[in-house]
């Protein structure tokens, strides 16, 4: 094996990565409950079915409450799925690096932009609605574009039994997408945007220029970091 600073393996970039693996393999029933709360607090009119006829306000509430706790389910299920795709792929980097630089330092990137978004506490994060789930974004959408998300869909399918489930397709990621907090809707929007120009241009970067550019990257992921500062205590938005 190279330096730490010429392999994934024990780099500041895995490093970084396996501090939140290691936050989201501890999630708990709780955060769920408050992953489900913060959506419907930030997108009241989404998660307000109409009521039916003779229904009770209070009854309207409980679907409104069963909806949101489903999605909160089916995103953390992707969660600790994107734990595993996280390790495969970091595995990658160094198995590509010699042999095709270029998707060693683009699945770099992504891994990079996930371990940026995730980079703060669960405990801080209202069971990962905040900050987690643009992470998860930023990671599918990526690998997506890149062209390497089969291992990510097997992971996925073995969770479900063998099923892959349609909620982790191309349209319902987009779909998701919409749910993410208000306020980090911009930065998602510059970090995806940054990620598909690398896709453009990737056939550009020569091999070479890949390969002395990737031990920066492993060694300072937090390199211009568009999340900064973090988000500190969120009061609840009164609506």
């Amino acid at each position: 094996m190279l330096g730490a600073n010429k392999s994934y393996a024990d780099s500041e970039l895995d490093r970084l990565i396996q501090s939140r693996v290691a936050e989201i393999r501890g999630f708990k029933p709780a955060h769920l409950e408050l992953f489900a709360e913060a959506m419907r607090r930030e997108h009241p009119q989404t998660f307000q079915p109409p009521p039916k006829p003779g229904e009770s306000a209070q009854d309207v509430d409980k679907r409104a409450r069963a909806v949101s706790l489903g999605v909160s389910n089916t995103v953390a299920a992707f969660l600790i799925s994107s734990t595993a795709a996280v390790d495969y792929f970091g595995q990658e980097v160094d198995r590509l690096r010699e042999s095709n630089s270029t998707a060693a330092f683009a699945l770099a990137t992504c891994l990079a932009a996930y371990g940026a978004a995730c980079n703060i506490p669960v405990d801080s994060s209202e069971g990962g609605f905040r900050r987690y789930f643009s992470g998860y974004i930023i990671l599918r959408k990526s690998i997506g574009s890149f062209g390497a998300l089969e291992p990510w869909e097997k992971f996925v399918a073995e969770m479900e039994g063998g099923r892959l489930i349609q909620s982790f397709g191309d349209e319902a990621t987009d779909k998701l997408m919409e749910l993410v907090p208000q306020s980090e809707s911009a930065t998602l929007e510059k970090v995806l945007n940054g990620l598909a120009q690398l896709e453009e241009s990737l056939r550009l970067i020569p091999g070479p220029v890949a390969l002395m550019t990737l031990p920066a990257l492993l060694k300072n992921p937090l390199t211009d970091d568009p999340w900064k500062p973090g988000p500190g205590p969120v009061s609840p938005v009164k609506c």
